[in-house]
Protein backbone atom coordinates (compact mmCIF):
# COMPACT_ATOMS: atom_id res chain seq x y z
CA UNK A 1 0.00 0.00 0.00
CA UNK A 2 2.87 2.38 0.78
CA UNK A 3 4.51 1.61 -2.58
CA UNK A 4 1.22 2.33 -4.33
CA UNK A 5 0.80 5.64 -2.52
CA UNK A 6 -2.32 4.39 -0.76
CA UNK A 7 -0.87 4.45 2.77
CA UNK A 8 1.58 6.50 4.78
CA UNK A 9 5.12 5.29 5.31
CA UNK A 10 6.43 4.24 8.69
CA UNK A 11 7.03 1.10 10.69
CA UNK A 12 5.54 -2.21 9.53
CA UNK A 13 2.07 -3.08 10.75
CA UNK A 14 1.57 -6.00 13.19
CA UNK A 15 0.19 -8.04 10.30
CA UNK A 16 3.29 -7.36 8.22
CA UNK A 17 5.57 -8.33 11.11
CA UNK A 18 3.61 -11.55 11.62
CA UNK A 19 3.81 -12.36 7.91
CA UNK A 20 7.57 -11.87 7.98
CA UNK A 21 7.81 -14.08 11.07
CA UNK A 22 5.96 -16.90 9.29
CA UNK A 23 8.11 -16.48 6.17
CA UNK A 24 11.24 -16.77 8.29
CA UNK A 25 10.01 -20.14 9.56
CA UNK A 26 9.75 -21.56 6.05
CA UNK A 27 12.69 -23.35 4.39
CA UNK A 28 14.90 -21.48 1.96
CA UNK A 29 14.63 -21.17 -0.93
CA UNK A 30 10.88 -20.64 -0.76
CA UNK A 31 10.17 -22.68 -3.90
CA UNK A 32 6.40 -22.64 -3.46
CA UNK A 33 5.23 -19.81 -5.68
CA UNK A 34 8.55 -19.69 -7.50
CA UNK A 35 9.64 -21.27 -10.76
CA UNK A 36 7.79 -24.47 -11.60
CA UNK A 37 9.91 -27.63 -11.56
CA UNK A 38 8.90 -30.91 -13.20
CA UNK A 39 9.17 -33.53 -10.46
CA UNK A 40 8.48 -36.67 -12.56
CA UNK A 41 11.25 -36.62 -15.19
CA UNK A 42 12.23 -38.70 -17.02
CA UNK A 43 8.68 -39.50 -18.08
CA UNK A 44 7.60 -42.77 -19.66
CA UNK A 45 6.55 -43.29 -23.28
CA UNK A 46 3.06 -42.35 -24.46
CA UNK A 47 0.37 -43.36 -23.58
CA UNK A 48 1.62 -44.15 -20.06
CA UNK A 49 2.34 -40.55 -19.18
CA UNK A 50 -0.42 -39.70 -16.68
CA UNK A 51 0.49 -38.37 -13.25
CA UNK A 52 -2.19 -37.11 -10.87
CA UNK A 53 -3.41 -36.74 -7.27
CA UNK A 54 -0.21 -35.63 -5.56
CA UNK A 55 0.54 -35.05 -1.87
CA UNK A 56 3.74 -33.34 -0.71
CA UNK A 57 5.48 -33.03 2.66
CA UNK A 58 8.69 -31.40 3.89
CA UNK A 59 11.13 -32.85 6.41
CA UNK A 60 14.66 -32.32 7.76
CA UNK A 61 17.83 -31.89 5.71
CA UNK A 62 16.05 -29.80 3.04
CA UNK A 63 14.14 -32.92 1.99
CA UNK A 64 10.73 -32.86 0.33
CA UNK A 65 8.74 -35.86 -0.88
CA UNK A 66 5.89 -35.94 -3.41
CA UNK A 67 3.76 -39.08 -3.66
CA UNK A 68 1.49 -39.25 -6.71
CA UNK A 69 -0.38 -41.51 -9.11
CA UNK A 70 1.76 -42.59 -12.07
CA UNK A 71 0.63 -44.71 -15.02
CA UNK A 72 4.08 -45.58 -16.38
CA UNK A 73 3.96 -49.19 -15.15
CA UNK A 74 0.19 -49.71 -15.14
CA UNK A 75 -1.57 -52.05 -14.68
CA UNK A 76 0.94 -53.59 -12.30
CA UNK A 77 1.45 -50.37 -10.35
CA UNK A 78 -0.07 -46.90 -10.36
CA UNK A 79 2.33 -45.20 -7.94
CA UNK A 80 5.14 -42.69 -8.35
CA UNK A 81 7.28 -40.93 -5.78
CA UNK A 82 9.78 -38.10 -6.20
CA UNK A 83 12.13 -36.57 -3.66
CA UNK A 84 14.24 -33.44 -3.41
CA UNK A 85 17.16 -32.89 -1.01
CA UNK A 86 17.75 -29.25 -1.97
CA UNK A 87 14.42 -27.66 -1.01
CA UNK A 88 12.78 -28.39 -4.34
CA UNK A 89 15.42 -27.10 -6.74
CA UNK A 90 15.96 -30.56 -8.24
CA UNK A 91 13.91 -33.74 -8.06
CA UNK A 92 14.51 -37.47 -8.42
CA UNK A 93 11.60 -39.61 -9.65
CA UNK A 94 11.07 -43.30 -9.02
CA UNK A 95 8.57 -45.98 -8.06
CA UNK A 96 9.76 -47.32 -4.68
CA UNK A 97 6.20 -48.10 -3.55
CA UNK A 98 5.49 -50.61 -6.32
CA UNK A 99 6.48 -53.64 -4.26
CA UNK A 100 5.65 -54.97 -0.83
CA UNK A 101 1.85 -54.74 -0.79
CA UNK A 102 1.10 -56.53 -4.11
CA UNK A 103 -0.61 -54.25 -6.68
CA UNK A 104 -0.44 -50.56 -5.82
CA UNK A 105 -3.52 -48.65 -7.02
CA UNK A 106 -2.23 -45.18 -6.10
CA UNK A 107 -4.28 -42.61 -4.12
CA UNK A 108 -1.23 -41.04 -2.46
CA UNK A 109 -0.51 -39.91 1.09
CA UNK A 110 2.81 -38.92 2.71
CA UNK A 111 4.03 -37.30 5.95
CA UNK A 112 7.23 -36.93 7.95
CA UNK A 113 6.82 -37.94 11.61
CA UNK A 114 9.18 -35.73 13.63
CA UNK A 115 8.84 -37.72 16.88
CA UNK A 116 9.70 -41.01 15.18
CA UNK A 117 12.21 -39.45 12.76
CA UNK A 118 10.53 -41.38 9.96
CA UNK A 119 8.77 -40.78 6.66
CA UNK A 120 5.48 -42.57 5.96
CA UNK A 121 3.94 -42.85 2.49
CA UNK A 122 0.85 -44.78 1.50
CA UNK A 123 -1.46 -45.87 -1.30
CA UNK A 124 -4.37 -48.22 -1.87
CA UNK A 125 -3.03 -51.74 -2.31
CA UNK A 126 -4.34 -55.25 -2.90
CA UNK A 127 -2.07 -56.66 -0.19
CA UNK A 128 -4.09 -54.87 2.48
CA UNK A 129 -7.38 -56.72 2.15
CA UNK A 130 -7.95 -56.23 -1.57
CA UNK A 131 -8.11 -52.43 -1.63
CA UNK A 132 -6.89 -51.25 1.74
CA UNK A 133 -4.32 -48.68 2.80
CA UNK A 134 -0.72 -49.85 2.59
CA UNK A 135 2.23 -47.93 4.03
CA UNK A 136 5.93 -47.68 3.29
CA UNK A 137 8.57 -46.10 5.55
CA UNK A 138 11.84 -44.27 5.04
CA UNK A 139 14.49 -42.75 7.30
CA UNK A 140 15.60 -40.22 4.69
CA UNK A 141 12.81 -39.90 2.10
CA UNK A 142 15.07 -41.53 -0.50
CA UNK A 143 15.07 -45.27 0.17
CA UNK A 144 11.84 -46.97 1.22
CA UNK A 145 10.78 -50.19 2.95
CA UNK A 146 7.43 -51.93 3.15
CA UNK A 147 5.47 -50.93 6.24
CA UNK A 148 2.19 -51.91 7.83
CA UNK A 149 -1.34 -51.87 6.49
CA UNK A 150 -3.01 -48.84 8.04
CA UNK A 151 -6.33 -50.49 7.20
CA UNK A 152 -7.23 -53.84 5.70
CA UNK A 153 -10.25 -53.27 3.48
CA UNK A 154 -11.73 -54.45 0.23
CA UNK A 155 -13.06 -51.12 -1.03
CA UNK A 156 -11.29 -48.19 0.66
CA UNK A 157 -10.91 -44.89 -1.17
CA UNK A 158 -10.19 -41.15 -0.90
CA UNK A 159 -7.74 -41.37 1.99
CA UNK A 160 -5.92 -38.33 3.35
CA UNK A 161 -3.25 -38.10 6.07
CA UNK A 162 -1.90 -35.77 8.76
CA UNK A 163 0.64 -36.04 11.58
CA UNK A 164 0.82 -33.94 14.75
CA UNK A 165 4.42 -32.71 14.76
CA UNK A 166 4.13 -30.17 17.60
CA UNK A 167 6.08 -31.35 20.69
CA UNK A 168 3.68 -29.33 22.89
CA UNK A 169 0.71 -31.42 21.76
CA UNK A 170 -0.60 -34.15 24.08
CA UNK A 171 -0.67 -36.35 20.96
CA UNK A 172 2.76 -35.44 19.57
CA UNK A 173 3.71 -37.87 16.81
CA UNK A 174 0.24 -39.34 16.33
CA UNK A 175 -0.66 -39.99 12.68
CA UNK A 176 -4.18 -39.88 11.30
CA UNK A 177 -5.63 -41.22 8.04
CA UNK A 178 -9.21 -40.43 6.98
CA UNK A 179 -10.94 -42.51 4.31
CA UNK A 180 -14.23 -43.80 2.97
CA UNK A 181 -14.93 -47.53 3.30
CA UNK A 182 -17.32 -48.38 0.46
CA UNK A 183 -17.89 -51.86 1.84
CA UNK A 184 -19.79 -50.31 4.77
CA UNK A 185 -22.90 -48.18 4.42
CA UNK A 186 -22.12 -47.25 0.83
CA UNK A 187 -18.97 -45.39 1.88
CA UNK A 188 -18.84 -44.95 5.67
CA UNK A 189 -16.42 -42.25 6.84
CA UNK A 190 -13.53 -43.40 9.04
CA UNK A 191 -10.32 -42.18 10.66
CA UNK A 192 -7.58 -44.57 11.68
CA UNK A 193 -4.76 -43.37 13.95
CA UNK A 194 -1.41 -44.62 15.19
CA UNK A 195 1.47 -43.52 17.43
CA UNK A 196 4.04 -45.85 15.89
CA UNK A 197 2.89 -46.52 12.32
CA UNK A 198 2.48 -50.23 13.03
CA UNK A 199 -0.66 -50.58 15.15
CA UNK A 200 -3.67 -48.63 13.84
CA UNK A 201 -7.07 -47.99 15.44
CA UNK A 202 -10.06 -47.25 13.19
CA UNK A 203 -12.94 -45.04 14.36
CA UNK A 204 -16.18 -44.54 12.44
CA UNK A 205 -17.23 -40.89 12.01
CA UNK A 206 -20.37 -41.53 9.95
CA UNK A 207 -22.11 -44.84 9.12
CA UNK A 208 -23.14 -43.77 5.61
CA UNK A 209 -21.49 -41.99 2.72
CA UNK A 210 -20.21 -38.51 3.46
CA UNK A 211 -17.27 -37.80 1.17
CA UNK A 212 -13.88 -37.52 2.87
CA UNK A 213 -12.23 -34.32 1.66
CA UNK A 214 -9.19 -33.75 3.89
CA UNK A 215 -7.90 -34.40 7.39
CA UNK A 216 -5.74 -31.81 9.15
CA UNK A 217 -4.99 -30.57 12.65
CA UNK A 218 -4.06 -27.68 14.90
CA UNK A 219 -0.44 -26.56 14.49
CA UNK A 220 -0.40 -24.71 17.84
CA UNK A 221 -0.19 -27.77 20.10
CA UNK A 222 -3.80 -28.26 21.25
CA UNK A 223 -3.98 -31.75 19.74
CA UNK A 224 -7.22 -30.99 17.95
CA UNK A 225 -7.81 -32.79 14.64
CA UNK A 226 -10.30 -31.92 11.91
CA UNK A 227 -11.86 -33.74 8.96
CA UNK A 228 -13.50 -31.71 6.20
CA UNK A 229 -16.25 -33.71 4.52
CA UNK A 230 -19.23 -33.22 2.24
CA UNK A 231 -22.72 -34.69 2.19
CA UNK A 232 -23.40 -34.66 -1.55
CA UNK A 233 -27.13 -35.28 -1.22
CA UNK A 234 -27.14 -38.31 -3.50
CA UNK A 235 -24.80 -36.90 -6.15
CA UNK A 236 -25.27 -35.14 -9.44
CA UNK A 237 -26.34 -31.50 -9.08
CA UNK A 238 -28.24 -32.13 -5.84
CA UNK A 239 -28.02 -29.75 -2.90
CA UNK A 240 -25.02 -30.58 -0.73
CA UNK A 241 -23.68 -29.68 2.71
CA UNK A 242 -20.12 -29.12 3.93
CA UNK A 243 -19.51 -30.87 7.25
CA UNK A 244 -16.61 -30.45 9.69
CA UNK A 245 -15.66 -33.19 12.14
CA UNK A 246 -13.49 -32.43 15.18
CA UNK A 247 -11.64 -34.55 17.71
CA UNK A 248 -10.10 -33.20 20.92
CA UNK A 249 -8.86 -36.52 22.30
CA UNK A 250 -6.48 -37.77 19.65
CA UNK A 251 -9.04 -39.24 17.27
CA UNK A 252 -10.77 -41.45 19.84
CA UNK A 253 -14.13 -39.69 19.42
CA UNK A 254 -15.52 -37.05 17.07
CA UNK A 255 -18.21 -34.38 16.93
CA UNK A 256 -19.59 -32.79 13.77
CA UNK A 257 -21.18 -29.52 12.70
CA UNK A 258 -22.36 -28.09 9.41
CA UNK A 259 -19.88 -25.67 7.84
CA UNK A 260 -22.09 -22.97 6.38
CA UNK A 261 -25.49 -23.39 4.70
CA UNK A 262 -26.43 -26.07 2.19
CA UNK A 263 -25.89 -25.06 -1.44
CA UNK A 264 -26.78 -26.13 -4.95
CA UNK A 265 -24.29 -28.47 -6.58
CA UNK A 266 -22.31 -26.67 -9.31
CA UNK A 267 -22.13 -28.00 -12.85
CA UNK A 268 -23.89 -28.11 -16.21
CA UNK A 269 -24.59 -31.81 -16.62
CA UNK A 270 -24.14 -35.16 -14.92
CA UNK A 271 -22.45 -38.44 -15.72
CA UNK A 272 -24.06 -41.02 -13.50
CA UNK A 273 -23.40 -39.94 -9.92
CA UNK A 274 -20.94 -37.21 -10.87
CA UNK A 275 -21.40 -33.57 -11.85
CA UNK A 276 -19.66 -32.18 -14.94
CA UNK A 277 -18.21 -28.73 -15.55
CA UNK A 278 -19.24 -29.05 -19.22
CA UNK A 279 -21.80 -31.25 -20.91
CA UNK A 280 -19.43 -34.11 -21.68
CA UNK A 281 -16.08 -33.56 -19.94
CA UNK A 282 -14.29 -32.41 -16.76
CA UNK A 283 -15.86 -34.33 -13.95
CA UNK A 284 -15.27 -32.29 -10.79
CA UNK A 285 -16.75 -34.54 -8.11
CA UNK A 286 -14.90 -37.45 -6.58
Amino acid sequence: MIACGEAEGGSPSPAERFSQFIQNLLPAPLFIGGTDVDVILPDAAYPKVTQSESMEWGGPNNTWVVNYNDSRTSSGCYSGLSYSTDNGATWHAGQPLCSGHSTNFGDPIVVYNARLGMWFAGDLATGCGGQGIGLWTSANGVTWSTGACAHNGGNDDRESMWVDNNPASPFYGRMYISYNDFNIGGGALYVTYSDNGTAWTAVQLNPGFIRDIQITGDLQGSGRVYVAAMNEGGGGLATRQNVMYRSTNGGVSWTSSNAGPAFQGPGRATSGYFALVFSSIWRHMG
